[in-house]
C-alpha cells in the first residue's frame, strides 16, 4: 500500500454539506491512494459516517479548515506545498478532465452540493475542468464525480513518467502512523518499552 501512495494528488471538499458525501470522497481518495484530503468546513463541522466511509478514516489524512479565512487559509498551504488548485464544475470549465495535465502537483476542489465550487475558489484556480456528461442531468453526486475523477486521474498518473510516489521519508512516517492506529493503546507499548530499555 505503502508503494501506491501519493500527495501528487490531493482533494478538496469546498464547503459540502453532506457528510456522506464527506464520507464518500474520503473513501473514493483512499481507495485509489491519494494519502490527504483537505476539508473547508461548511456551517455544519464534518462527522464521518461510519457506514459509508468503511474506515478509510483510518488510512488517510484529513486536513480540516475552519474560521473565518478558512478558504485562503486552504488555498495558501496547498499553493505553498506546490499544488495547482483545480476545479470541478459543469459550468465555467475550459477543458474535459482528461486534457489536464500532470505538470505539477493537482489539487482537485469538489464543490458544495448546491452552490458548486465557490467564487473565493475560482478566483485563485488554477484550471477548471467538467466530467463530460451525455444525458439531460446538469451534475453529478458530487461524491460520484470525484470518484470518476481520480479514477482518470490515478490511471494516467500511473501511466506517466511523474515521480508521484512519496518520499522515503514520507513512507517512513505514514508506516509509523499506519502502525500505531492499528493497535489499541500504542501509548502504553511505548510506555513499557521506554522503561524496559532504561534499565
Amino acid at each position: 500500500m505503502l508503494a501506491k501512495r501519493t500527495n501528487y494528488l490531493t482533494v478538496v471538499t469546498d464547503q459540502v454539506v453532506d457528510p456522506h458525501n464527506i464520507s464518500a470522497i474520503c473513501r473514493s481518495a483512499e481507495c485509489f491512494g491519494v494519502q490527504n484530503v483537505h476539508l473547508i468546513e461548511s456551517n455544519f463541522p464534518f462527522r464521518g459516517a461510519k457506514n459509508i466511509q468503511r474506515g478509510s478514516l483510518n488510512w488517510v489524512n484529513v486536513n480540516r479548515y475552519d474560521g473565518e479565512n478558512k478558504t485562503q487559509d486552504c488555498i495558501q498551504t496547498l499553493k505553498s506545498n506546490g499544488y495547482k488548485i483545480v476545479a470541478v464544475s459543469p459550468h465555467v470549465a475550459s477543458k474535459s478532465i482528461s486534457e489536464l495535465t500532470f505538470d505539477k502537483p493537482i489539487a482537485l476542489v469538489m464543490g458544495q452540493e448546491q452552490l458548486g465550487v465557490s467564487n473565493e475558489i475560482m478566483m485563485a484556480a488554477d484550471d477548471c475542468v467538467i466530467i463530460p456528461m451525455h444525458g439531460f442531468t446538469e451534475s453529478l453526486n458530487v461524491s460520484v464525480a470525484c470518484s470518476i475523477a481520480l479514477y482518470d486521474l490515478r490511471k494516467r498518473l500511473d501511466e506517466s513518467t511523474v515521480q508521484w510516489q512519496l518520499s522515503d521519508h514520507d513512507r517512513y512516517e505514514l508506516y509509523q502512523q499506519w502502525l500505531f492506529d492499528s493497535i489499541k493503546r500504542p501509548d502504553l507499548i511505548i510506555e513499557h518499552y521506554h522503561k524496559t530499555n532504561a534499565k
